[in-house]
């Protein structure tokens, strides 16, 4: 019984003195002193090497980190004793574990750079203690972090994420390439608020997926927003699915798509364009060569004549059908890998044209054309994973 007892007794000491030396309650409110900011100048798609993203990693070259310190540990001196697994052409390393087991493998990587040059790191961020856990880690040593590549923050309010990206803008030099993806969905906020933490946010960090689904930003909110996500020119995927975003919004993406901004995957499902809005993005496909996934679903792409005939009496230049638009669109885009136009309302001939439009191109990459009615719990942007 005296033997249990004294073993528990020192299991006890030895777990207090762990969780006093990884700190695991992070950083203080007075840790985040506000500052001045100097915009710095902007990189190009080219110089952030956009071309590496996470999809062109084959899943067979993807190693996820263990999750305890100790398989940590353990996997650490595997690494030492056969570092087989990390040389390969192109290998992504996905941490998702405690801080405590990341420092272990990160300070190995770090210390055996040269060895692994492939070597790409993503980072997942979840809760608020790991958030003010990594801020503190990236201001004592942002070389540690030099290779990380992808930085993933999900589900925590824009005011928590503030003083991080504060933290990487000034630390910027230690992580030339460093890309975030900030997943909003859903968020309970102000909208003006949210605008206001995003356009602060988004000029600190190079952002390459964006999720704001249901945030209710509407189209008064979108030219601050394309305008602060110009300013790096690095976002890879946006969500704005269930925004209230018009015609007036569509026509803001549109000219961002003509500008350059490099989406690959927009998502624009269950807003409320109309076929004005659908041929401002119909005349960004003809000319755009970034994007392969467009998300259309449950918009107004086709009206029913009468409504056609309505907006022609009350507009002097009355739009075209959507599904026209679009599909003048696809016999020039040789670029667009999906189309998704679920509950559009586009009638038989609509798809028609679509189809023969597909055939005058015999250079188009469609691949996906689809006007199933939607199953929304099944409807997601593909992401980088």
């Amino acid at each position: 019984m005296f033997s249990y007892k004294k073993n528990l007794v020192i299991y006890c000491i030895f777990w207090l003195f762990f969780l006093l030396s990884v700190n695991v309650f992070g950083a203080s409110k007075e840790d985040f002193p506000e500052k001045e900011r100097h915009f710095r100048p902007r990189l190009s798609s080219e110089d952030m090497g956009l071309s590496s993203s996470d999809e062109d990693f084959d899943p067979n070259h993807r190693l996820t980190v263990p999750s305890s310190l100790m398989e940590a540990l353990r996997f650490k001196v595997s690494l030492q004793k056969d570092p087989s697994p990390l040389v390969s052409e192109k290998r992504l390393i996905k941490f998702s574990a405690d801080h405590a087991a990341e420092l272990v493998l990160l300070d190995f990587l770090s210390t055996n750079f040269s060895k692994f040059p492939q070597v790409k790191i993503s980072l997942e961020l979840k809760d608020i203690p790991h958030i003010k856990k990594f801020r503190e880690l990236l201001l004592q040593d942002a070389g540690r972090f030099r290779f990380v590549r992808f930085l993933n923050i999900i589900g925590i309010p824009p005011h928590i994420i503030k003083p991080l990206t504060e933290a990487i803008f000034d630390q910027e030099s230690a992580l030339p390439r460093l890309l975030v993806k900030m997943d909003f969905n859903e968020q309970k906020m102000n909208k003006n608020r949210l605008s206001l933490y995003l356009n602060s946010i988004l000029q600190e960090i190079f952002i390459r997926a964006l999720h704001l689904k249901t945030t209710s930003l509407g189209d008064e909110s979108l030219p601050s927003l394309m305008e602060s996500l110009s300013v790096r020119n690095t976002i890879t995927v946006l969500n704005l699915e269930n925004n209230s975003i018009g015609d007036g919004g569509a026509f803001l993406i549109a000219k961002a798509l003509e500008k350059g901004l490099p989406l690959r995957k927009l998502n624009l499902a269950r807003n409320n364009i109309q076929p004005k809005g659908v041929g401002y993005l119909a005349e960004a496909l003809s000319s755009n060569s970034s994007l392969k996934t467009l998300i259309l679903d449950e918009n107004k792409v086709s009206l029913t004549y009468a409504l056609m005939l309505l907006a022609s009496i009350n507009e002097e230049d009355p739009p075209k059908d959507g599904a026209e638009a679009l599909g003048e669109a696809l016999e020039i885009n040789t670029h667009l890998n999906a189309l998704y136009l679920r509950g559009c309302g586009i009638d038989h001939s609509g798809k028609s044209f679509l189809k023969e439009s597909l055939r005058k191109n015999p250079h188009t990459a469609l691949k996906i054309l689809t006007f199933k009615e939607p199953k929304w719990r099944h409807v997601i942007v593909p992401d980088e994973k």
